[in-house]
């Protein structure tokens, strides 16, 4: 009688545990907790907060690791220092609370300060970003930003102090304005690759480039200011079909802009304000006082032949105003 009773009961056992493991394997995801969709960042948080690593954390990349795939995270006041790296797919948008005092520096340790795959999409506003490693002048590796995908919205930052602002490889379709580039070896980089940008409402100030674009097409630059950098904005290598206007240059100690491929620079009627063609004095006359110079202005063609067709076909007489909305 004994054995047939430890028979069943074994039997009893394994129907048991047979029955908790299927539970467990068909009804866990009952029991998961899910990642917040909202974060928020102080550089203060300490386990003192509620939510202290859970939707509360003192890093921006605990944050990113720690969020859902579609996720919002604020981050308030403070310095940073981080080097942020996101691999896995997703759609972050990073909200800074106040550009000037909410601060990402990558104190110039790894290459870049936020680095973002091709799998990755983003909208960042209202940060500093600031000391990317610092390369030679061939390089186009230390940005504060690197991107690789398309439909981002980048705007309402100050981009200081890094060999590269905003570096965008195989990116197309991305929003860029409202921002400023100060002090980089490069403000903003559109390499291979890159179409149907748009660029607006930017301001570049003492960099080296304001902006590059190299073997990049079809973007849309408008409405920037490029002052007092050594050259404003710079174009090579099959960078063709590119539209700049209502933009202005002045003050930039080695040329305006230089153009080595086939591109507008005017549109609907509108060119840009250059500060070495606008005055009667230079021989930009407005005859018809229309606010457009009657002659165009010749685009620096670098070492290209000098019937390259490149001009602004109606040069400005005054300066466009520049509505920098979150950076006046």
């Amino acid at each position: 009688m004994v054995i047939p009773l430890l028979n069943n009961m074994k039997k009893n056992y394994v129907f048991i545990l047979i029955f908790f493991i299927v539970f467990i394997f068909f009804f866990q995801g009952c029991f998961d907790t899910k990642k917040p969709r909202i974060c928020y960042v102080d550089d203060g948080y300490d386990e003192t907060i509620d939510g202290w690593n859970v939707d509360h954390f003192s890093s921006i990349q605990k944050a990113i690791n720690n969020a859902d795939v579609k996720s919002t995270i604020f981050v308030k006041k403070g310095i940073y220092h981080e080097n942020i790296i996101v691999n896995s797919s997703g759609h972050y948008q990073l909200i800074g609370e106040n550009a000037l005092q909410t601060i990402i520096s990558g104190d110039q340790i790894n290459d870049n300060v936020l680095t973002f795959s091709k799998e990755v999409h983003v909208n960042i506003s209202g940060f500093t970003i600031q000391n990317s490693k610092k390369k030679d002048s061939s390089s186009y590796y230390g940005a504060g930003i690197s991107i690789k995908s398309g439909n981002n919205t980048i705007y309402g930052n100050i981009f200081f102090n890094n060999s590269c602002g905003l570096y965008a490889a195989y990116a197309n379709e991305n929003h860029i304005y409202d921002n400023k580039f100060i002090n980089n070896y490069r403000g903003l980089v559109l390499y291979t690759g890159s179409y149907y940008n748009t660029l607006n409402n930017n301001i570049f100030i003492s960099n080296r480039i304001g902006c590059k674009i190299k073997g990049s097409k079809n973007n849309t630059i408008f409405s920037n200011q490029f002052s007092e950098n050594v050259g404003g904005a710079y174009l090579c290598c099959v960078s063709n079909n590119n539209i700049f206007y209502n933009n202005y240059f002045s003050n930039n100690s080695d040329f305006n802009a230089q153009d080595w491929c086939l591109n507008s620079w005017n549109a609907s009627g509108i060119g840009n304000f250059w500060d070495d063609f606008y005055s009667d004095e230079q021989g930009a006359f407005d005859m018809d006082d229309n606010g457009i110079i009657d002659i165009p202005y010749d685009i620096s063609r670098g070492y290209q032949p000098e019937d390259y067709p490149n001009k602004d076909y109606y040069p400005l007489v005054t300066m466009p105003v520049i509505e920098n909305r979150f950076l006046s």
